[in-house]
């Protein structure tokens, strides 16, 4: 069986930042998805199943960036802490933030299309990525 089709989220977050989004408004879309993340996989695997993910993801989006070691968080299983990343995230660049955020997120895709299966991937975040995808332009940052 195919692996699922990555989300265009790099091209996506690199578009955004060319329209003029700050680093603050990339972390404010990363935060967003992994909030609605949360909210789609928590039921099925529960919230200390999406922390594993979220932190496995995170650890592995740090071999290219290595800064985001300082949101690695050695609490709970089950505490993702998204405000230790998104502090990460708007200490940098737009483009390094858009980079970084987008590691992450495809790290996480991955992980779960590899244990799951693109099919039941596909199901349960397919309204993550298109609501993400959805979000308003740079001058118009997310609620």
């Amino acid at each position: 069986m195919d692996s699922p089709a990555a989300p265009p989220i790099q091209s996506f977050l690199s578009q955004r930042v060319r329209e003029g989004a700050s680093a603050g408004q990339v972390a404010d879309m990363v935060d967003s998805a992994w909030r609605q993340i949360v909210a789609a996989l928590a039921p099925v695997i529960g919230q200390r199943g999406v922390a594993a993910l979220y932190k496995r993801s995170l650890h592995l989006a740090t071999a290219p960036h290595p800064w985001l070691a300082a949101a690695q968080d050695v609490g709970s299983l089950a505490e993702m802490n998204l405000a230790a990343l998104r502090a990460e995230l708007v200490r940098r660049s737009g483009t390094e933030a858009a980079a970084a955020g987008a590691a992450l997120l495809l790290s996480f895709h991955g992980l779960v299309g590899s244990l799951i299966g693109p099919a039941l991937s596909g199901q349960l975040l397919g309204g993550v990525w298109v609501k993400f995808f959805s979000g308003s332009p740079a001058q118009d940052p997310p609620p």
